[in-house]
């Protein structure tokens, strides 16, 4: 754990671009802070592919079980979007989509079932 100081001025904290750079935050990065039990705890708003790609595999494992892969997802706009596939086969089952935060728009994304019928078609 790395610890810096930084100043609070009328137009709020300022913290060195240089070290959050270091730390892993760019310029315009959008970032959520959080204030609990007198700290500060400052992480980006938005979840990374790797993190949804997890998040996706999560849910196949509890929902269809561990027959089903999901491909490296990709940003489309203000969302991600994931490819569900059967890996043996190489054959494509459908999608899940996540918010940038990484809920999933169910909406959006094709059902456990759906993914199960498609599998099991061929």
């Amino acid at each position: 754990m790395s610890k810096i100081y930084g100043e609070t001025t009328a137009k709020g904290l300022i913290l060195p671009i240089t070290v959050l750079k270091e730390w892993g935050f760019e310029e315009g990065m959008k970032v959520a802070i959080e204030f609990h039990d007198n700290t500060i705890s400052i992480k980006p708003a938005e979840v990374t592919a790797q993190e949804i790609a997890g998040r996706a595999s999560i849910f196949l494992l509890k929902k269809v079980g561990d027959a089903m892969a999901v491909q490296t997802p990709i940003r489309d706009g203000d969302k991600w979007r994931a490819t569900v596939v059967l890996p043996h086969l190489k054959k494509d089952l459908g999608q899940l989509t996540y918010t940038l935060d990484g809920a999933l728009i169910p909406e959006e994304s094709n059902t456990p079932e759906e993914l199960i019928q498609k599998a099991a078609v061929d």
